[in-house]
């Protein structure tokens, strides 16, 4: 394998801390609650996929979940359907994950440093916005989140410190 991938290694690495605080996300969010007229669940099923269907290149991985109906990741569109549950989300999220690191173990830096078919941007581009706008979203969910419950959701870093024991609320700290 002479694949060249220090750099796609580095993009995984930073993918895998990113999709993990959608994880501490999706375990301490109030599905139902309304974030500006926007259930929660619709806020992260929409991010979920928007990061399946345009991480690595427009259109190349999207894999439409059995219960999406068209414009339902559109928070900008009306949505009266059936409420998604947290299994669903869950089940969606691994879905994404999984078939990201699929397309990143086949990604090199040459790859990576070349714009898609009919694309102005490179891969690296595309990939580093989609981490971008992905983390914007999951911001909104935890600090709604630390409103209504009034206890922070974690927030994985560069330092990987992961919660123990699926403990998904920071500590309160003593004065």
């Amino acid at each position: 394998n002479s694949m060249r991938k220090p750099l796609t290694d580095r993009i995984a690495h930073q993918t895998d801390l990113t999709l993990y605080n959608i994880q501490v996300a999706l375990s301490t969010c109030r599905f139902e609650e309304e974030l500006n007229e926007v259930p929660v669940w619709r806020i992260l099923y929409s991010a979920l996929y928007e990061f399946d269907c345009r991480f690595p290149e427009p259109g190349f991985l999207c894999r439409e979940p059995e219960f999406h109906t068209a414009g339902m990741e559109d928070l900008n569109l009306p949505y009266s359907g059936k409420p998604l549950t947290k299994d669903q989300l869950v089940e969606y999220y691994l879905d994404v994950k999984a078939r990201i690191f699929l397309y990143l173990d086949e990604m090199d830096d040459d790859l990576l440093l070349q714009k898609p078919k009919n694309c102005p941007y490179t891969r690296l581009d595309l990939i580093l916005d989609q981490l971008r706008r992905f983390t914007y979203q999951i911001g909104r969910v935890n600090a709604f989140t630390e409103l209504l419950l009034r206890k922070r959701p974690v927030f994985v870093g560069i330092e990987e410190d992961y919660p123990k024991d699926h403990q998904y609320f920071e500590e309160p700290h003593r004065n």
